[in-house]
């Protein structure tokens, strides 16, 4: 988020602070969000990169990005444009969560491959194959993205709040409040650490 854009989703208060926990909803404060948009300005970390292909074509910039999908959806949706067109086109009128975002801080020093699979690890574990849910990981590393950033090396996992029965049918059970501790501590356990 930078300073001249508002808010787009609710973000609650981190248990830890290498884990944040947020619900991308459809209409928030006064912004109107769509996950196509969404996905795409977490792989195109960069504005200038948005700006320069107003035409909408994707070439991410995300140090790494992956579409991990359950076991019930199809390959044709491993393509995070397509997958995210397919979700909104197939939205419920009155559906207001779309995502369940979580900012994954990634070990400091770690190697960016034992990083990305760590964060890979966790996002097939507990949303891909627990919960059924699509997700999109993307990973930013601004220490060798050739900009000055002071974030450390993250990833964020974008979680589709729909599951999938050959159509997006059912609704995520974690698209809430009560689900940010528990999987906090899913992840503290996976990294290992206090």
């Amino acid at each position: 988020m930078t300073a001249t854009q508002p808010p787009r989703m609710f973000v609650l208060p981190p248990v830890r602070p290498d884990f944040i926990f947020s619900v991308l909803r459809r209409n928030f404060k006064t912004v109107t969000n769509d996950t196509v948009a969404f996905v795409r300005s977490k792989l195109h970390p960069f504005a200038a990169a948005l700006d320069a292909d107003p035409a909408g074509t994707w070439k991410p910039t995300a140090a790494r990005h992956e579409v991990l999908l359950p076991a019930s959806m199809p390959d044709l949706l491993a393509d995070p444009r397509l997958l995210t067109e397919t979700f909104e086109a197939q939205a419920r009128p009155d559906q207001t969560d779309l995502a369940i975002v979580v900012k994954l801080v990634l070990p400091t020093g770690c190697p960016i491959h034992v990083a990305w699979e760590l964060a890979r690890q966790f996002t097939r574990e507990a949303f891909v194959i627990e919960h059924r849910l699509p997700a999109v990981l993307v990973l930013h590393a601004p220490a060798i993205s050739g900009v000055r950033d002071a974030n450390p090396m993250h990833a964020h996992i974008i979680a589709l709040a729909r599951t999938w029965e050959n159509a997006f049918t059912g609704f995520a059970t974690i698209a809430c409040d009560a689900a940010h501790a528990p999987l906090a501590e899913r992840w503290k356990a996976l990294r290992g650490d206090a």
